[in-house]
């Protein structure tokens, strides 16, 4: 029987046993390592979630629609921050007081433990940005639409990890700046790219699966 009827998003897990889902219409689940539920508090209204990480049963971020950030408090889900009109798609945590997030209009901000703010050199124009990894606080990844990805050298965004690279990148997984994979799609069909020591390479297309929109990554 399903948990409720929302369409999920992202997933994160800190355990086998703590895994936090979110969603439509304010949905955020969690698995206590048999089942999942929706506890109560966690409802938080009508946002659109579209990532999520959690430290643990009662400690995580969820971020999404509307410049909407929110935090869980330890018993229920609390606004961390509203910051305007942007839709955030990513989220990385370092810890509960130190994390990024990318979305729309080219914005990647800053946790500090009390706000999130826009540090000078990271508006990176008019991108959307679907998804970020981050190697360090000092080092990371983010990838969007128009084949854009940008790398991170500790002050801004400005560094271009490729040229020529085409489409909408939705997701990655990476193992270091040099080894990793990113997927999305384009008008002739699904994306799927591969990071070596020579950059990125676009495997071919899979004739059994035209124009097909790739999400996620694991």
């Amino acid at each position: 029987t399903p948990v409720n009827t929302q369409s999920l998003n992202a997933i994160h897990c800190s355990s086998a046993s703590n895994c936090f889902a979110v969603g439509a219409r304010g949905t955020i689940l969690r698995w206590n390592g048999s089942a999942w539920s929706l506890p109560s508090g966690w409802d938080t209204g009508a946002q659109t979630w579209n990532d999520v990480w959690t430290f643990g049963p009662t400690s995580g971020f969820a971020v999404g629609a509307a410049g909407e950030i929110w935090r869980h408090n330890g018993s229920t889900w609390v606004r961390s921050q509203d910051t305007g009109n942007q839709t955030w798609n990513a989220v990385w945590m370092f810890s509960v007081t130190d994390g990024v997030v990318a979305g729309s209009a080219g914005e990647i901000r800053r946790y500090n433990g009390s706000s999130w703010s826009l540090p000078a050199g990271w508006d990176t124009g008019n991108q959307v940005w679907n998804d970020i990894w981050m190697f360090s606080a000092s080092q990371g990844l983010v990838v969007g639409s128009g084949g854009q990805a940008r790398k991170y050298n500790g002050t801004d965004w400005t560094g271009n990890d490729g040229t020529g690279l085409i489409g909408t990148w939705n997701a990655l997984y990476m193992f270091s700046p040099t080894a990793g994979w990113a997927v999305g799609n384009n008008a002739s069909g699904e994306l799927i790219y591969q990071r070596n020591t020579s950059g990125w390479q676009r495997l071919g297309l899979s004739g059994s699966l035209p124009d097909i929109n790739l999400f996620g990554l694991y």
